[in-house]
């Protein structure tokens, strides 16, 4: 066996990165040495085929044994079955068994410098006699980790001693190689995993894997690739044979040897060895770049030679300060999201202490610990959406995300997509996978807001989706299962567009489980008062007018006024006086107009209640001309103390009840109404 060939081989099996082609080169290159009939390669993997294995009886651990994975030879007689197959009967050997199986086992080399005079028990004891095999070497390959594998190499000629030592020189060099090439395949996977396109994958590790540089223990470079000229800039000829630290080290870590490369080679800090590392590297051009190396050392009878295994990161490091940026910019854009739907729902506070108001929050927090659909409905601006929020908040599914759809602002033709998801492809413009607000929502609660304007052809999607929990994104066939609470609100009576064919009754009984009905703001003027403090305050300091205050008179103003859009007008008409006002008083009539206009718009929503109240009425009983006057009367009375006793003028009673005075007038008289006695009864 030459020691020059072995010598070449050893490098060559370093410069390779791939584990298959390292195995190769291994045993391929042994088998080319001069009188070697057979190389074999078995490494330590777990237990595959135990039940059919023919040593199953004697093997002592079935969670591990040693599995072929190269074979090269040359046979004396062609009809011999092809050597580099690994189908043979020692396609798996347990430890302990045969020369292989000891040598696993224990991690102590075996020589058999003469197989006829050592009187072996050979399972082919005519296979052996037939190819002249002479002698048996057996090297375990050894890493920090323990055993690897074996080597086996049987030969036609004797081996001797010092050939036997330069084998196991050569195997320990292999096992570094062997390990280089898994430490190089995990960091493969680990980088796929990664990042973030197959493009930009692709294109990383097709530049990072590249670069060979193979310097001796002084840091000279004996070998520089050519994909390494093209990364550094260099020609091959002129860095060989130049130090290290003059060409690819910054010249900041020159002087400080404190560079990666140079405390390997030069320092001979031997455990970094192996290790993946990141460094900065140097240009001809003299410009620095981030890189990652591994680097393995060839420990041959002389001084060792090591060679790096280096790839330009820069791309990397680009994506990873990308994926930083944009990591910061989404927690400043959530940060944002979450002020402006504080500041949307009055940062989550639910204001007021009357009844009807404490009594929705008791309401609240029955169903808040259950997972019952909750139907909440009201006026528009009453707060729904608020509601909904405190049940999600004092519920088990806080921790995950309320996710809100507004069914009204849905288009009607992307329903099935804006709620379950499509594929790509799956209509036209569907250019990406998309997730749809229920998987967005699993696992926690869903909010689905005007419920009542979803379109009757597609409520049936809708409560497929609600009583199976299960959902089929538009295009694909997988269903995915679901765990998603469902609250739902509507200004809307659905139990008369129930009876009018506009709603599914299937579909208001699987939503309303627990129905919350909202009052008005006008039948909670108890809350007016705190609902206005809270949003001068919230707009002042907004809007930068700290010294608009709130007054009795601004007070008496607001609880005159009927409120036909609830809290959400309320709010509007705070921030409208508070822009108006600049300073001093909240001037609300600026807003709302005289207090005859506020008195007009309440008794125009009273009248209305009155009418309505009437028809009501007139559906289940027919009323008498006596009970007719009556109702005038209180009527008339009602607008008599609105208007403060003022029959005429601006504001007058007259003028809300839409009549002339003088008509007004005679009807005092008739109905027998005086200020001094307005309760005289009708003669």
């Amino acid at each position: 066996m030459e020691d020059d060939r072995l010598l070449s081989l050893a490098v060559a099996v370093a410069s390779e990165r791939n584990l298959q082609d390292v195995l190769q080169t291994i045993v391929r290159g042994l088998a080319s040495q001069p009188g070697v009939a057979l190389a074999r390669i078995w490494l330590l993997l777990p237990g595959d085929i135990c039940d059919s294995c023919f040593k199953r009886d004697e093997c002592r651990d079935r969670t591990q044994c040693l599995h072929l994975v190269a074979s090269a030879g040359t046979p004396i007689h062609p009809q011999e079955q092809d050597w580099s197959l690994l189908d043979g009967p020692f396609r798996r050997l347990p430890l302990h068994t045969y020369i292989v199986g000891v040598v696993g086992g224990t991690g102590k080399a075996i020589l058999i410098k003469d197989v006829a005079s050592d009187h072996l028990d050979l399972k082919r004891p005519d296979w052996v006699h037939r190819e002249g095999i002479r002698s048996i070497a057996a090297h375990p390959f050894i890493s920090r980790d323990g055993v690897l594998g074996v080597l086996a190499t049987l030969t036609r000629e004797p081996l001797d001693e010092r050939a036997f030592s330069w084998l196991g020189t050569f195997a320990n060099q292999a096992a570094v190689a062997i390990s280089n090439a898994r430490a190089f395949e995990e960091l493969e996977r680990t980088q796929e995993a990664l990042l973030e396109s197959a493009a930009r994958s692709s294109a990383i590790l097709e530049t990072s894997l590249d670069c060979i540089v193979t310097a001796d223990h002084e840091g000279r470079i004996l070998e520089f690739n050519q994909t390494a000229e093209k990364t550094f800039g260099y020609r091959r000829a002129d860095v060989i044979g130049k130090v290290l630290a003059e060409t690819i080290v910054p010249k900041s870590m020159r002087e400080s040897r404190s560079h990666g490369l140079t405390r390997i080679v030069e320092a001979g800090e031997s455990q970094l060895l192996g290790r993946r590392m990141e460094m900065i590297a140097r240009r001809a051009d003299g410009s620095e770049f981030p890189i990652e190396v591994a680097i393995s050392r060839v420990a041959l009878a002389g001084p060792p030679i090591f060679t790096g295994f280096i790839r330009d990161i820069t791309e990397r490091k680009h994506a990873e300060e990308e994926v930083a940026r944009l990591r910061r910019q989404l927690e400043l854009d959530n940060a944002y999201l979450n002020e402006q739907v504080k500041e949307r729902l009055a940062f989550g506070e639910i204001v007021g202490k009357s009844p009807a108001l404490l009594e929705v929050l008791q309401q609240v927090d029955m169903v808040a610990g259950t997972d019952a659909a909750v139907l909440i409905a009201g006026e528009s601006g009453t707060g729904k959406e608020l509601a909904a929020r405190a049940i999600h908040e004092r519920s088990a599914r806080r921790g995950r995300p309320l996710v809100t759809v507004n069914c009204a602002s849905v288009p009607r033709e992307l329903f099935e997509s804006e709620f379950f998801g499509h594929v790509r492809g799956a209509f036209t413009g569907a250019v990406r996978d998309r997730i749809g607000r229920f998987q967005l929502a699993h696992r926690g609660t869903i909010f689905l807001d005007e419920v009542g304007e979803i379109p009757l052809e597609l409520q049936s999607k809708l409560l497929r989706v609600l009583q199976d929990q299960q959902v089929e994104r538009v295009g694909e066939d997988q269903v995915r299962q679901l765990d998603v609470r469902v609250i739902a609100a509507t200004n809307h009576n659905l139990k008369q567009e129930c009876e009018a064919g506009r709603f599914r009754r299937d579909l208001y009984y699987r939503l309303s489980v627990f129905p919350i009905e909202l009052p008005p703001l006008r039948s909670r003027l108890e809350d007016i008062g705190p609902l206005a403090a809270h949003f001068l305050d919230l707009a002042a300091r907004r809007l930068n007018c700290p010294e608009v205050v709130l007054t009795d008179e601004a007070l008496q103003q607001l609880t005159a006024y009927d409120w036909p859009g609830n809290i959400r007008e309320l709010r509007n008409v705070i921030e409208r006086a508070v822009i108006l006002s600049q300073h001093g008083p909240l001037r609300i009539d600026l807003v709302l107009g005289t207090g005859a206009t506020i008195a007009r718009s309440r008794q125009t929503r009273r009248a209305d209640d009155a009418v309505e109240a009437l028809r009501q009425s007139a559906e289940s009983k027919v009323l008498s001309q006596a009970e007719l006057a009556r109702h005038e009367r209180d009527n008339i009375i009602a607008a008599l103390e609105q208007a403060d006793w003022r029959v005429s003028g601006i504001g007058g009673a007259a003028e809300i009840l839409g009549v002339k005075p003088t008509t007004l007038a005679s009807r005092l008289k008739r109905f027998g109404i005086e200020r001094s006695a307005r309760v005289l009864p009708h003669r």
